[in-house]
């Protein structure tokens, strides 16, 4: 199995996160990503690797299928499960049975051992050992596990500054999982959501969505863009010739250190999506419209 089933944001054999509030969608965005995860397309900007998959729910098997229909979403029907088709109540047992490298959890900590045994997802002593038992077991099988997490219930005027702390639960959750997909809706409209992506050993990002009818993500262009891609579109804005060559541009951006070689060709990559560079020969791009 590759390092990496998306480049830089999801090594292999590890725990990740889908973080966020009831409602917000986790399930809904899982489901769009793993489709483009199925057909090795990008990802957030990022590579992927085509890989198979289990999908656990938190609902049976046919509340499962409900919500396929209602986003109108081909995933094969094979690749998903209700909790009650699993094979016990451990995550070991799970990661054994799975016949997949990747598995989707809904409701993850509900199979942490209970308070019964000395146990509590508040602790981070038993939370801790619990994650690093498991991260274990998936070296073991080599299996990858993607987590979802509810965020705390917070009074309106309350907020957790450290955006990997909104997660519910002990700190050690956040402490020793690796990348965070972090869902929130906009505060200024029910119909929108920002995904924060946070990984370990990649740039930070926000990417914007709004709900179509059938409730499915789709991505909106040049709202309120995170630091660095502010500071790559004011770097664009010096660009006055209305052409520039990707390259010229790429070692501009590293050499200012505000990101990778990498993050600067994936921001070019989506300008060219949203209409605002049109390729014009090889390297070379024209400047539609501003930025």
């Amino acid at each position: 199995m590759s390092e990496f089933i998306i480049d830089e944001i999801l090594p292999t054999h590890e725990i990740h996160t889908i973080a966020g509030p009831s409602g917000v969608g986790k399930t809904t965005w899982a489901f769009q990503a793993l489709l483009d995860l199925l057909d090795g397309r990008p990802i957030l900007g990022y590579k992927s690797t085509p890989t198979t998959f289990a999908y656990i729910g938190d609902r049976s098997k046919e509340g499962m299928k409900r919500t396929l229909a209602r986003m109108d979403v081909k995933l094969p029907p094979e690749l998903v499960y209700g909790f009650d088709e699993l094979p016990g109540n451990t995550i070991e047992a799970i990661i054994k049975w799975s016949p997949h490298p990747l598995i989707i959890i809904e409701s993850f900590m509900l199979l942490m051992p209970d308070s019964k045994n000395g146990n509590s997802m508040n602790s981070y002593q038993s939370t801790g050992k619990w994650l690093r038992s498991v991260l274990n077991c998936l070296k073991q099988h080599d299996k990858t596990i993607i987590a979802h997490a509810h965020s705390p219930k917070l009074k309106p005027t309350e907020v957790y500054t450290d955006k990997r702390q909104r997660a519910l639960g002990s700190v050690a959750y956040a402490g020793l999982t690796e990348t965070m997909f972090l869902l929130e809706r906009h505060p200024e409209t029910h119909n929108q959501r920002i995904l924060n992506l946070l990984p370990r050993n990649a740039p930070e990002a926000e990417f914007y969505y709004f709900l179509d009818k059938c409730g499915r993500f789709v991505e909106l262009a040049g709202a309120a863009p995170n630091g660095v891609e502010a500071d790559l579109l004011k770097l664009l804005e010096t660009y006055t010739t209305g052409e520039l060559n990707t390259g010229d541009f790429v070692m501009s951006a590293v050499s200012s250190g505000i990101c990778s070689e990498k993050s600067a060709y994936n921001f070019l990559s989506r300008m060219k999506k949203e209409g605002t560079l049109l390729p014009i020969g090889k390297g070379r791009v024209k400047i539609l419209k501003p930025s």
